[in-house]
Order: C-alpha cells, then structure tokens, then sequence
C-alpha cells in the first residue's frame, strides 16, 4: 500500500476546511452549543497526517482540539446521546492520542488517556459487546499499554479480550481481528 503523505495531507486539509465551512454555515446538525461534529473528526483527520510523518507533538497539539470539541459536543447533547448504533463516545481522538503518547515513550500519559476510553465503552456497551467495534480499539490499545509496563498477564488477557470483541463485532475476516490474532500471539 503506497501514500503520499503530501497528498493525504492537501486532502485532509481539504476536509477540515469543507467541514469548518459547513460548520459555520449551519450545515452541521448542531447540539444547542454549536459546537460541529464533523469538525471534531476534520481535526482529527489533520492530526493523522502529522501522525504519519511521525510529527507526534503536532499531531497530539491537534487532537487536543478534537477531543475538547468532542466533549463540547458531548456535553452540548447531554452526554452521553444515542446515535443510530448507540451511545456516542468520541473514540478515535482518544485513541490516536493514546498511541502517539505511547510512541513518544509517556506510558503513564498514553495509560490516563486510554483508561478514559476503556471506562467509557465499559460502561455504555460492556467490554465484550456485540454492537460495536470500538470498544476492541480500546481494549487492543490498553493490551499495548500494559505490555509496556511488563504487565504481561493483563496484556495477554485483554488481547485475548480483543481478539474476542472483534470476532463478535466483524468477525472472522476482517483485518482487525486479523491483526487481533497477531497480538495473541505475540504473547506466545
């Protein structure tokens, strides 16, 4: 699979500013507090690219954007609100931050960051749920997270958790479980 990191950054770019245009037009469907959805994610989408080029500091200086929008949005909603496939959590600016605090070796940081996550999703679908993905996202993070740590035992499980929440959420052919498998194994 072949990117072009200028390319994915001008589309990006793109997005964010499509999104803040629709925002400020009255395009988004805005909760009370008007605060925009899409421009939460457009944030995101910006931070990746930074991610990409492993410009860590930058990409996690963007996600804060995100993530503070989505818990202005969140709360704008009354936190937490249904969504066609239920309880909205803003997972991947979370996520994504976890994994770069991680990178830039801020286990305890990447840990708050994931834990936040975790509870969530614990809470609003339970752990091994068969509705959404998402909660496999951060349950994989956390397996990383703990191995880091030297936490083996609780690495294990939670990949072994993961591996579990997938296959009841995409099943057996999709390419998180796959990569799910991989973790398992690594435990080996």
């Amino acid at each position: 699979w072949l990117r072009d990191i200028d390319k994915q950054h001008f589309h990006a770019r793109k997005c964010w500013e499509l999104r803040k245009v629709l925002a400020l037009n009255g395009v988004d469907d805005l909760p009370p507090n008007g605060v925009s959805h899409p421009l939460c994610i457009a944030y995101d989408e910006t931070a990746r690219y930074y991610y990409d080029r492993r410009e860590l500091e930058t990409g996690l200086e963007i996600t804060a954007n995100s993530i503070k929008m989505n818990e202005a949005y969140e709360a704008g909603r009354g936190e937490p609100h249904e969504i066609e496939i239920g309880t909205y959590i803003g997972t991947w600016p979370r996520y994504t931050s976890a994994l770069a605090l991680y990178l830039l070796n801020r286990i305890d940081e990447a840990e708050a960051m994931i834990m936040s996550l975790y509870r969530r999703h614990e809470k609003f679908y339970g752990l091994l749920n068969t509705r959404i993905f998402k909660t496999g996202v951060s349950l994989s993070a956390l397996s990383l997270i703990r191995g880091a740590q030297g936490r083996w035992d609780e690495s294990f499980d939670l990949a072994q958790k993961t591996l579990q929440q997938y296959k009841q959420t995409i099943g057996d052919n999709h390419f998180y479980t796959a990569s799910a498998q991989v973790k398992v194994g690594e435990h080996y």
